[in-house]
């Protein structure tokens, strides 16, 4: 279960860069934090090495990124069993986890 920690450069064009945003917002292998100027924090955690292979080519081909920035990338020996201590979700999605939790 590889765990990316990530950076994404993003185009200069606004258009560009917020359909980027919206993407890979929506993919659920990524958890996205606030875009700053041109560059998105993100974290990637997958099922196996072959689909992370998969999404960092998906993420690099899509058009308003220009960059992918690695931070760190871990291979836990087993699925971790919940959240860790302290680690909360980025703000712009605190409320999409907080309805999936209530189911509401």
């Amino acid at each position: 279960m590889p765990v990316s920690s990530i950076v994404l450069h993003l185009n200069p064009e606004q258009e560009l860069r917020a359909r980027a945003i919206e993407e890979i917002a929506a993919h659920p292998a990524f958890l996205v934090g606030e875009p700053t100027q041109r560059l998105l924090p993100a974290a990637l955690e997958t099922a196996s090495e072959g689909e992370n292979k998969a999404c960092w080519r998906w993420v690099s081909d899509l058009p308003g990124v220009d960059f992918v920035e690695v931070l760190s990338v871990v291979f836990p020996p087993d699925p971790l069993p919940g959240p860790l201590p302290g680690l909360r979700a980025w703000p712009s999605q605190a409320s999409t986890l907080n309805r999936a939790r209530t189911g509401a």
